[in-house]
């Protein structure tokens, strides 16, 4: 090949550059909007053109995806009472009483949250972490902290809250859901704990027998993915960060989690 090869996809576009060093084929990827500047974190190589032209196609195919779905997490923003639903996604029991207290809560919540695949009541969403923080989460454990260990201590927890520049352990966010629990019968007459939700209904993209590439590839690769934002507010319950699905993502998450501890996965 040239010294220099220009990759074109979409209205994107890639230099190709061969390394010496490697003797790979190294890029990076432009949009439309600013051709002369290469996004951050969009990187690629490959060994040769073809290999080179199949992963740039592959990101600019993902960078799409991402701004579509930046693009409907804003519309969704823009008509959804969002704070509410961040103040139980991210397990806030203080913020969420005085929204209610203030009248700032829609109480159309109590029926469905509309985004995503699954429409419910937002308490489903303070269930879903009553199971999620007692028991066991399998390979993803480590993403909300090592108390579920035999052999955790302080220094443990300690360092994970360092490591992952969180705010709060995982027992502090069983705490808050506990009181998040507590206020959903206080204000609403909801018992979270009386409630039979069979959240195995919401299995609906994970085949059977699963593999751990696979559930890597669907459950830890935003947008399509969950574990990333879904457990972010855990570990870092002053997040801004919501979607319009994030509901319906908590749901699923739930069933695989019921289905690990089954044995079924």
């Amino acid at each position: 090949m040239d010294k220099e090869t220009i990759l074109k996809y979409k209205g994107y576009k890639a230099l190709l550059t061969l390394n010496p060093k490697d003797n790979r084929l190294w890029g990076k990827i432009c949009t439309p909007e600013n051709p002369s500047t290469p996004i951050d974190g969009w990187g690629f190589a490959g060994d040769d053109i073809e290999e080179a032209e199949k992963i740039f196609r592959y990101q600019v195919e993902k960078i799409i995806s991402h701004k579509e779905f930046n693009e409907k997490c804003h519309e969704w923003k823009s008509k959804t009472d969002y704070e509410s639903i961040r103040c139980v996604m991210n397990i806030l029991p203080d913020d969420f009483k005085l929204r209610v207290t203030d009248n700032k809560f829609d109480k159309a919540l109590l029926d469905i949250v509309q985004g995503g695949d699954y429409e419910v009541p937002l308490y489903y969403v303070t269930k879903a972490w009553d199971i999620i923080l007692k028991g066991e989460l399998y390979p993803i454990d480590f993403m909300i902290g090592p108390e579920e260990e035999e052999d955790c201590t302080e220094a443990d927890i300690q360092e994970f809250l360092a490591e992952e520049k969180a705010t709060r352990t995982r027992c502090e966010a069983c705490r808050d859901n506990n009181k998040m629990k507590k206020l959903w019968k206080e204000l609403f007459n909801i018992d979270i704990d009386t409630i039979d939700i069979d959240f195995l209904q919401f299995n609906m993209h994970l085949p059977p027998n699963v593999t751990y590439k696979e559930y890597q590839d669907y459950f830890m690769d935003v947008p399509e993915g969950i574990d990333e934002w879904i457990l972010c507010g855990i570990n870092h319950p002053n997040s801004d960060i919501i979607t319009y699905d994030e509901v319906s993502a908590l749901m699923e998450f739930t069933a695989e989690v019921l289905l690990r501890r089954k044995g079924e996965l």
